[in-house]
């Protein structure tokens, strides 16, 4: 589209300002696009079980229009929370999960509420992947963990995730190794969320109901 020129606007705010309504027009038209190139086994009117339910107006004290209008969050991740995306055992659904691994600050509490809603509608194969990414999110991010967990905002169900985490841990001594290496984490970084770590250890352990 070629560029339009300023003098054809009263004001440089008015030529800012269309130029901003433009982009925006863009940006929700490729969005529309993009939906609609997706794959059957994740089309929403499809499979609406497989889809977010939970909203929130606000992540981490700020508005979810923050996250949903992002540069690094991708594309799947904002149609996934809108519930315009069917969670699916493919590259598209692992793309969103492996995100809850992010180092980036910013955008990390985001990836974390979509990984939580990803793991209350997960079955089958999809289910043993976030199990899989469960286990390495506790035992790389011990402490957001814990304070996630105590945030309404999120709905962590600790029994979920105590069980999703021991999915892949073959055996009594692997169980206990895993707990152990994250104990010595939330010990020297985080102590006040003992408490916590330790219900969730239990789950992992199966010695709590």
């Amino acid at each position: 589209m070629a560029e339009f020129s300023e003098r054809y606007f009263k004001s440089q705010d008015q030529y800012f300002i269309m130029k901003f309504f433009i982009a925006l027009l863009i940006c929700c038209a490729s969005s529309t696009i993009f939906a609609q190139s997706l794959s059957k086994h994740n089309d929403p009117k499809a499979h609406p079980n497989l889809t977010n339910k939970t909203f929130a107006q606000k992540i981490a004290g700020k508005p979810i229009t923050y996250y949903l209008n992002h540069r690094s969050v991708g594309e799947i991740a904002k149609l996934f929370y809108k519930g315009e995306f069917a969670a699916s055992d493919d590259a598209s659904t692992f793309s969103v999960i492996d995100s809850v691994l992010t180092h980036n600050k910013d955008t990390h509490p985001f990836y974390f509420f979509l990984f939580n809603q990803m793991m209350k509608v997960s079955d089958g194969a999809l289910a043993e992947y976030v199990g899989e990414i469960s286990g390495k999110y506790l035992k790389e991010f011990p402490c957001e963990f814990v304070r996630f967990a105590d945030d309404k905002i999120y709905g962590v169900d600790l029994k979920q995730w105590g069980g999703f985490a021991a999915f892949n841990l073959d055996g009594p001594d692997a169980v206990k190794s895993y707990i152990d290496s994250i104990e010595i984490v939330v010990n020297r970084d985080c102590p006040k969320a003992k408490e916590t770590w330790h219900k969730v250890s239990k789950l992992i352990e199966g010695t709590e109901n």
